[in-house]
C-alpha cells in the first residue's frame, strides 16, 4: 500500500524516493511491481538503473512484472 500512496504524492524527498528504492528491491514481487507501477504514474529518471536491475533478477515468467517494468521504462 506503501507504493500506491507513494504514486498519489505529489512532491517526493529523499526519504521518499529511498523507500521507493527499496521497494523496488523487496523481496516480495507484488511489492516490487507495486514499485514500478508508481513509476509508471510518476515517472522519475534517477530509477532507470533501478528498473533495469529488478528486470534482470524478475522470473521469466512473471510476464505481468515484466511488462510493468517495460512501460515504466518506456
Amino acid at each position: 500500500h506503501v507504493m500506491r500512496v507513494l504514486s498519489e504524492t505529489p512532491d517526493w524527498n529523499d526519504d521518499l524516493a529511498n523507500v521507493l528504492r527499496a521497494g523496488l528491491k523487496d523481496d516480495d514481487p507484488f511489492v516490487r511491481r507495486a514499485a514500478a507501477e508508481t513509476l509508471i504514474a510518476r515517472p522519475d529518471g534517477r530509477f532507470i538503473d533501478d528498473l533495469f536491475l529488478l528486470q534482470a533478477r524478475t522470473a521469466s515468467d512473471d510476464v505481468h512484472a515484466l511488462h510493468t517494468i517495460k512501460i515504466a521504462l518506456r
